[in-house]
């Protein structure tokens, strides 16, 4: 069916009184969305551990795993660009250094279109470990040609023993060739 000239005429002029180019329909990229769901405001994470974070990416214009996911701690990248799942779940493990109070998770669409969620972090700074020496005792005597037992304390109060490392160390070799297993005990 054919319009009338006049109907076409009126047409272009309206849209040129509006402004409007005659170019026809342009599509619209919604930008994607990002949501932190492991963490949330204020929550505390203690320095020198590794933590998983969750997040969730969605797009009214494309499916989850067509949207990366980047990750960042502080500014610097700590997960790079990855897909996320099917269901829009996206996940990263980072070391928390002292300063990486900032958490942000990064969403961006196959056409460019970018979407961000950050979470602010109190960092909880990790507290140093402390040994001493038990044995043998400074005042004792000892002979060069006889065995001397050494023993020691240690702790740190976010680690169980057995998640530490120890040796024993002299001023004259260096490291000792013994055994030093931390112990509960």
């Amino acid at each position: 069916m054919s319009r009338p000239a006049s109907v076409l005429t009126a047409l272009s002029s309206i849209l040129a009184l509006t402004g409007c180019p005659n170019q026809g329909i342009q599509a619209i990229n919604a930008s994607p969305e990002a949501d932190i769901v492991s963490h949330s405001d204020g929550e505390e994470v203690l320095e020198g551990t590794s933590v998983a974070f969750w997040g969730v990416a969605s797009d009214p214009d494309h499916q989850p795993e067509e949207l990366t996911a980047t990750w960042y701690l502080d500014g610097t990248e700590v997960c790079p660009a990855t897909p996320a799942n099917p269901d829009g779940m996206t996940a990263c493990e980072a070391v928390i250094g002292p300063n990486d109070d900032a958490l942000v998770l990064e969403v961006k669409d196959p056409k460019g279109a970018a979407g961000s969620a950050t979470v602010a972090l109190v960092v909880v700074p990790s507290e140093t470990p402390v040994a001493s020496i038990t044995a043998p005792e400074a005042t004792g005597i000892y002979y060069s040609d006889q065995l001397i037992v050494f023993e020691g304390e240690g702790g740190e109060a976010e680690d169980a023993a057995s998640a530490l490392t120890a040796w024993w160390s002299s001023s004259l070799v260096g490291d000792l060739d013994v055994q030093a297993e931390p112990s509960s005990a």
